[in-house]
C-alpha cells in the first residue's frame, strides 16, 4: 500500500476469524504490527457490499432476485425486491463444513424452510452469485451468453465433479488444491438454494465481495470528497458575498455595476 501510494483502504474479516477462539487476540496483533483495523463482516454490511459488487439498477426492476455468497464457513443470501435490499440472511453452512460433515440437519432445515417461504412470497427469477466458487463453476460450464449459468448445467458439472478425487479434479480440470476441495460441496449449495427457491437460473457477473466493498469505499471517499468541495464553495461564495455587500455599503455611486461598453481597450 505504501508502494502504490493508497489513501484509503478498509479490512473485513469473515467466519473463521468471527468463531476463532482468539479471534480479539488476532485483530490485536494486526492493529498494532501491520496498522491495520479489521472488522468482523456484518450480515448487513455484507448484504451492502453484495449489492454494491453488482448494482440493482442492471436488472429488471419489477422482478425478485436472490444474491448468494458461498463461503468456507457460511453462506450468505440477500433479498432483492424491486431493485431495494428487503432481507439479508447468514447461514452456518459452507463449503468446508460441509466437507467435514459439520453441518446439521436442523441448520438444513432452517435455510430450506427460510428458500421456501422466500418462493412462496417473493418468487425471485434468478440468483446472483458471488465469489470463487461460482465464477469457477460458471468458467467449467463455458458461460458465455450473458453470464447466465442454468441450473441444468450446474448440475450436469456437479454430476462430474462429485464422482472424482481432489487430485482428478486438479489434473482434470486445471484446478488449484483448495478449490478442488470445495468445488463440490459448492456445487451442491447453489443446486439446493436454486431448486428450493424456485430458480432456474444463475447470473455469474464474475464479481467478488470484496469488488463490492471497493466500490463503497470508492463512492464513500467520492461523496466525502463532494461535501467538502461544495462547504469551501459555500464559503467561498459566503467571502464573496461579504465582499460584494461591504463594497455596496462603501461605494458612493448607484451604479457601480455599470461597465463601459464605449471603452475599446481590449486589457480590461
Amino acid at each position: 500500500m505504501r508502494l502504490f501510494q493508497v489513501e484509503a483502504h478498509v479490512a473485513y474479516a469473515s467466519d473463521a476469524l468471527r468463531e476463532a477462539s482468539n479471534c480479539d487476540e488476532v485483530i490485536s496483533l494486526l492493529k498494532e504490527k501491520a496498522h491495520t483495523h479489521v472488522q468482523l463482516l456484518t450480515v448487513n454490511e455484507e448484504a451492502l457490499f453484495l449489492r454494491e459488487s453488482y448494482s440493482p439498477e442492471r436488472l429488471n426492476k419489477t422482478k425478485n432476485y436472490l444474491y448468494v455468497n458461498v463461503g468456507g464457513g457460511t453462506t450468505e443470501i440477500v433479498l432483492l425486491v424491486n431493485g431495494e435490499l428487503a432481507d439479508a440472511k447468514r447461514f452456518s453452512i459452507g463449503t468446508i463444513r460441509l466437507l467435514f460433515g459439520l453441518v446439521s440437519d436442523k441448520e438444513k432445515q432452517v435455510l430450506t424452510d427460510y428458500l421456501t417461504e422466500i418462493r412462496e412470497k417473493y418468487t425471485p427469477s434468478a440468483i446472483i452469485g458471488a465469489g470463487g466458487n461460482i465464477n469457477k463453476l460458471a468458467q467449467l460450464t463455458g458461460v458465455t451468453r450473458d453470464n447466465i449459468l442454468s441450473i441444468r448445467s450446474l448440475q450436469t458439472i456437479y454430476n462430474k465433479l462429485r464422482q472424482l478425487n481432489s487430485e482428478s479434479r486438479m489434473s482434470s480440470y486445471e484446478l488449484n488444491a483448495d478449490r478442488a476441495d470445495v468445488i463440490v460441496p459448492a456445487s451442491y449449495l447453489y443446486i439446493l438454494i436454486a431448486k428450493t427457491a424456485g430458480v432456474s437460473k444463475i447470473i455469474v457477473p464474475t464479481i467478488e465481495l470484496v469488488d463490492g466493498m471497493i466500490h463503497y469505499l470508492a463512492n464513500t471517499r467520492k461523496q466525502t470528497h463532494d461535501m467538502y468541495e461544495n462547504a469551501l464553495f459555500d464559503i467561498r461564495l459566503d467571502t464573496f458575498s461579504d465582499t460584494m455587500q461591504s463594497n455596496f455599503h462603501e461605494s458612493d455611486e448607484t451604479n457601480w455595476f455599470f461597465i463601459d461598453d464605449d471603452d475599446d481597450d481590449d486589457d480590461d
